[in-house]
């Protein structure tokens, strides 16, 4: 499941990102790494871009980049 599909409200782990690129490494950078677990707390109008917290810290990450991210529910 890709985190651009995930719901507000929903909590998520990261499995893995996609690429090897600039981005990427400010993701990681950010600590968004897998093993993660971040929240989906809202999305714009036009569902883009989502705002995530990870680690009590909040980003705003638009819809493309976060369908590189691959997530997994937090059971």
């Amino acid at each position: 499941m890709k985190l651009s599909q995930i719901s507000p409200g929903t909590e998520v782990i990261v499995k893995r990102i996609e690429g090897e690129d600039l981005f990427t490494q400010r993701l990681q950078e950010l600590g968004l790494i897998p093993g993660k677990r971040i929240k989906v707390l809202r999305t714009s109008l036009f569902q883009d871009p989502l705002e995530i917290e990870i680690d009590n810290s909040f980003y705003s990450i638009r819809k493309k980049d976060a369908a590189k991210i691959e997530v997994e529910l937090v059971k």
